[in-house]
């Protein structure tokens, strides 16, 4: 399970990661929560609908009420894998804040989306830094009590990098986690750094969520990078996060390789790579909304294709951001 506010750069995969504690999760899962939409992770609409048509079967509807912890949810997970096969089938419930969340359903079509244990030349018995994981931990159990317990506003997690390079928050509560996040991420940078090539995923994907708070930009967008063809899906995320949230400190050829790189993702099967991928495109694109002009038409039509057929703000939303900036730039090049 993961949580996506609407309004928000952070996306945390607490569920997956095991970031937060266990009783921080289960209490969100437990939460009753309006669905807001199914998000069916494909280019052809003829797979959307059959999906659409499956669920709605089985008594899926948007605007149904129910826990991320509903046995339907493995339910309906189950019924679709009956018809497309097992294992090609993946199911995520997408807790976004505010007391809604999406069912998110996409398919094994070839990319390494499932977790890897190792990559190659990775460091063996490399671990993170106990207080740094601490406040890791205590920074997630604050983000689940206020969108998902307290009912908080999704729009208090709104993320900005302040004056000393790190991710930063207006709530008061969050601004002291991430303050005390970044004093134990400084102190052991070179150790995390370490870490972020772990031979166990779950470590790199931890170590590259702290790298967000070092205070060093330069160094953890170069990490991240590295990270960002990682085999396992959860690092993946974690590393586009990074490269989309602080691409304004990218010097311009880092950007362009980006946008390449952004584009071969939008390719992937995976929600979470889609998502980070235009969360991307639409930073640099917001920096400098002529570049747009520059990207690959065919990298264009596939935003546009997710612009159409996406029902979430985290894929369509930023999709149909892009496509605007692309017609603006497009109408101020040929008045």
């Amino acid at each position: 399970m993961a949580l996506f506010p609407k309004a928000f750069v952070a996306s945390v995969v607490f569920a997956m990661s095991g970031i937060g504690s266990d009783a921080s999760a289960e209490d969100a899962l437990k939460a009753l929560v309006t669905w807001d939409a199914l998000e069916v992770v494909s280019d052809r609409p003829e797979v959307i609908e059959r999906v659409d048509s499956i669920l709605a079967g089985e008594g899926f509807t948007p605007g149904m009420r129910m826990s991320a912890a509903d046995s339907r949810i493995g339910h309906y997970c189950t019924r679709l894998e009956s018809v497309f096969g097992q294992g090609a089938v993946q199911c995520h419930p997408i807790l976004q804040g505010g007391g809604t969340a999406i069912l998110v359903v996409q398919f094994d079509e070839g990319f390494p989306a499932r977790r890897s244990q190792e990559i190659p030349g990775c460091s063996v018995g490399a671990q993170l830094p106990s207080e740094a994981q601490d406040a890791l931990s205590r920074w997630q159990d604050l983000v689940i009590q206020k969108l998902q317990v307290s009912g908080g506003d999704p729009m208090s997690l709104t993320e900005f990098v302040n004056n000393d390079h790190y991710l930063d928050y207006r709530d008061v509560g969050l601004h002291e986690a991430a303050s005390a996040l970044h004093k134990a991420v400084a102190t052991e940078f070179d150790v995390i750094a370490v870490s972020s090539r772990a031979c166990e995923p779950r470590v790199r994907s931890h170590a590259v969520a702290m790298l967000n708070y070092s205070g060093r930009p330069q160094d953890a967008l170069n990490l991240a990078i590295a990270r960002i063809a990682d085999p396992d899906e959860e690092v993946r995320n974690e590393s586009l996060r990074l490269t989309s949230t602080f691409s304004s400190y990218m010097t311009p050829d880092s950007r362009s390789e980006m946008v390449d790189v952004y584009c071969h993702l939008l390719r992937s099967p995976s929600f979470f790579d889609r998502n980070k991928s235009l969360a991307g495109l639409s930073a640099i694109f917001s920096e400098n909304p002529s570049s747009v002009a520059k990207i690959d038409p065919s990298c264009l039509d596939l935003i546009r294709t997710a612009a159409v057929l996406s029902r979430s703000e985290q894929i369509g939303g930023y999709a149909r951001d892009i496509v605007r900036t692309a017609v603006h730039s497009s109408r101020l090049s040929n008045p």
